[in-house]
């Protein structure tokens, strides 16, 4: 954690920007500091006060209550060698409830220091092997909910996070298993662990820690025993990693321990959602009707069984997911119009803006593209009633316009399809400002665009011209807008617009130069480069395009290494 500017300094900085009700605490570490300094006052006293003065300053929750407890400490360190654990354990709980942007960093650094302190993990005191246990435990929570790590995809990790996660594990595992120190694993602990394994892509490996809970609370040590979130961790890790069968195996498990009266812990409706997550990314022909059982299973046991399991919104639309992935469109309309059937019969459930957007990505995906229009007008429709009669309170965003105007381009001969996608941009150019267009928007437009059977070159332009003129970030041009610029033009077929593609590939190419990454060539880019030659130049056009081909042949190999 390292030293840190006077107390003086941050104490002004601190008071400047508290609220008048955490003066007080703020105070009363100023007050402890100067009398520790000045040992006017037994240190051993003092150091009896410090928990609760670090509990205040916890509860004040304030930005620079962070450095304002490194620098307490850092104080305290100059008179002793050592201080409890429990210091530690409340200083992290100070850093986590400050908001301040480094407060992870600071709690994982005040772990580490807490850990290379042999005299605070040697001791026999149980209060301070249960603080160690909080910290780690706290920490690692915390490490995990900073980084969107605990449900997100594995492979998106960072390499740092999986080490820093990797050695974190490690250590807790070390503590626990050595046998020269009183540390003994929790369910808190164990809870953490489990979740690290999750985050490793090591379901398997959280299954048998999950083994290790039950064993040690069938005989007998209630301390360890698994709770809800302990099975929820596991199905979790399998569940993302696409193992649905041993997801299932683990919430029945939990099913069958509460039955037996092993166990009073019951799944809850993060327990079925995470199954219905997994059959939502899985592109399987059976994946819908998979989903559409656990939904089928979580109505039973709701009304049944007297679970609180009760699909909601979420549940829902993981089925309308898995449907649309499976290519069964119809039934992602039927599963909505289900949902809107129980909140009829007076269930508390409703759909959302995703829940509908999901049910429009699942209508693209009709076998007949004739149809695909009309049903998405009619899901639009009933979604603006639901909004405008108060009966449910959401409004289309960006996201649901995007997915409308992907039913349009997937509508590959439907004459209407340039003209109704301009008709939507118009439209969302009047919304709130969380359905204006977005680069999406536009890409998705010119993509239309490109695959019609006429001449857009000069509307392209309008739209690009657009998009750069903009002092909105969110709609600025990328790769893909490009690219589909480019295609607009290849398709026009006529050579006025050979000038143009060459410039607008020069441009992309600078960008490399320049550091510009967001609108950098692509092998799409020279693929319709090569279109553009062959399509339009009316000589030439063959050698052009197999410049273009050794050119990306080059920087194959360059970048490759070869």
């Amino acid at each position: 954690s390292g030293k840190l500017p006077s107390s003086h300094s941050l104490f002004q900085r601190f008071l400047s920007s508290s609220r008048q009700k955490n003066f007080e605490a703020v105070d009363k570490v100023g007050s402890f500091i100067q009398n520790f300094k000045s040992k006017s006052i037994d240190q051993r006293i003092l150091l009896q006060q410090l928990p609760n003065i670090l509990i205040e300053l916890s509860e004040a929750a304030q930005r620079d209550s962070g450095p304002v407890v490194n620098n307490l400490l850092n104080e305290i360190s100059l008179e002793t060698t050592a201080y409890p654990a429990k210091f530690y354990a409340l200083a992290i709980e100070v850093w986590l409830n400050s908001g301040h942007d480094e407060s992870v960093n600071e709690a994982r650094n005040l772990l580490q220091e807490l850990l290379a302190k042999d005299d605070n993990i040697s001791t026999k005191d149980v209060e301070e092997m249960d603080c160690i246990n909080s910290a780690f435990a706290r920490t690692i929570h915390a490490f995990l909910e900073h980084h969107g790590l605990q449900n997100a995809d594995s492979s998106n990790f960072p390499s740092d996070f999986l080490t820093e996660a990797a050695l974190l594990e490690q250590q807790m595992s070390d503590l626990h298993t050595d046998e020269s120190i009183s540390l003994s694993p929790n369910t808190t602990t164990m809870n953490a662990r489990l979740a690290l394994k999750s985050m490793q892509t090591q379901p398997l490996e959280a299954m048998s820690l999950l083994g290790e809970m039950i064993q040690a609370d069938d005989n007998g040590n209630s301390s360890l025993a698994p709770n809800r979130v302990s099975y929820n961790t596991v199905i979790h890790a399998f569940s993302k990693e696409g193992m649905l069968k041993n997801a299932t195996d683990t919430l029945l498990l939990m099913l069958s321990r509460n039955e037996e009266k092993k166990s009073e812990v019951r799944p809850d409706v993060i327990s079925f959602n995470s199954l219905l997550n997994a059959y939502s990314n899985i592109k399987a022909p059976d994946s819908g009707k998979n989903a559409e059982r656990v939904l089928d299973w979580m109505e039973e046991l709701s009304q049944t069984e007297g679970f609180e399991v009760a699909p909601d919104a979420y549940s829902y639309t993981a089925v309308i997911n898995a449907y649309a992935k499976s290519r069964s469109p119809e039934r992602a309309e039927m599963i909505l119009h289900r949902l809107l059937q129980r909140r009829q019969e007076g269930y508390n459930v409703s759909p959302t803006v995703v829940t509908f957007t999901a049910v429009l990505n699942a209508i693209s995906q009709l076998s007949h593209e004739d149809a695909r229009p009309a049903r998405a007008s009619s899901v639009m429709a009933l979604m603006e009633e639901l909004h405008l009669t108060g009966t449910v309170d959401m409004e289309p965003s960006v996201v649901t316009y995007n997915a409308l105007l992907n039913v349009w381009k997937s509508c590959r001969r439907h004459p209407d399809a340039p003209k109704e996608v301009i008709r939507i941009l118009q439209s969302m150019k009047l919304k709130s400002a969380h359905a204006r267009p977005n680069t999406k928007t536009y890409n998705i437009i010119l993509a239309t665009l490109a695959k019609a059977n006429a001449n857009y070159v000069q509307l392209a332009e309008g739209l690009l011209d657009e998009m750069n003129n903009t002092n909105d970030a969110t709609s600025k041009p990328n790769s893909v807008t490009y690219n589909s610029f480019l295609n607009v033009l290849a398709n026009s077929k006529q050579e006025s617009v050979v000038l143009r593609a060459f410039e607008i590939f020069g441009y992309m190419k600078q960008n490399i130069n320049d550091g510009e990454e967001t609108a950098l060539p692509t092998t799409e880019t020279y693929n319709v480069m090569m279109k553009v030659a062959s399509n339009c130049m009316q000589s030439g056009g063959a050698a052009c395009a197999e410049e273009i081909l050794e050119e990306l042949e080059s920087l194959y190999l360059t970048n490759n290494g070869e």
